[in-house]
């Protein structure tokens, strides 16, 4: 930190505040990197980011409203299922892929001809931003993992838990509350 600030030619003594989320190794009072700036600049008072509250704030908020947590809770627990599994995931992008070869002259807002599918992205449970793609992916693909579930859930080979797992995160998604 200090080789950037001597890079960027700032003078420490015009340094007067400092910004982190609230994590012990950023604002630790012992041997944070807010204390450990403050010990070679003292008058860098550290505040907590603003951003970071606003962004815990509204993600509390989020999960009074019944809906919001379901639908979440829901994300949270199907692309994990997808991604961490390759033979699912190879046969969420065939579900995709069938898809996309049925209806290549269709348009919508997740696609593009160049790009006809769109890969699901993890939730991050602090990180508005990161909740936005990763619900996104969901909407975007949704038939697309209701086929892959079923065929999931159907599927005999596949080990019973994985399928049971399949068949409650299938009729979760039938029911129209999550899609809303």
């Amino acid at each position: 930190m200090k080789d950037v600030l001597i890079r960027c030619q700032l003078a420490f003594a015009d340094l007067h505040g400092q910004g982190y989320d609230g994590a012990s190794s950023m604002a630790g009072v012992i041997s944070g990197v807010a204390q450990r700036v403050k010990d070679f600049c003292p008058n860098a008072h550290f505040t907590h980011c603003l951003a970071h509250c606003l962004n815990l704030a509204v993600s509390d908020s989020a999960k009074t409203v019944s809906l919001m947590q379901i639908a979440l809770d829901v994300v949270h627990q199907l692309v994990p299922f997808i991604r961490n599994s390759c033979k699912r995931t190879d046969l969420f992008r065939d579900v995709q892929q069938e898809s996309s070869e049925e209806f290549s002259t269709a348009m919508d807002t997740c696609t593009s001809p160049r790009s006809p599918s769109i890969s699901l992205r993890p939730l991050c449970p602090t990180r508005w931003t990161v909740k936005a793609s990763a619900i996104n992916s969901v909407v975007c693909n949704y038939e697309h993992l209701m086929q892959t579930l079923d065929r999931i859930q159907a599927d005999r080979v596949t080990p019973t838990d994985a399928a049971c797992t399949a068949r409650g995160l299938l009729k979760q998604l039938q029911q129209s509350e999550t899609y809303f």
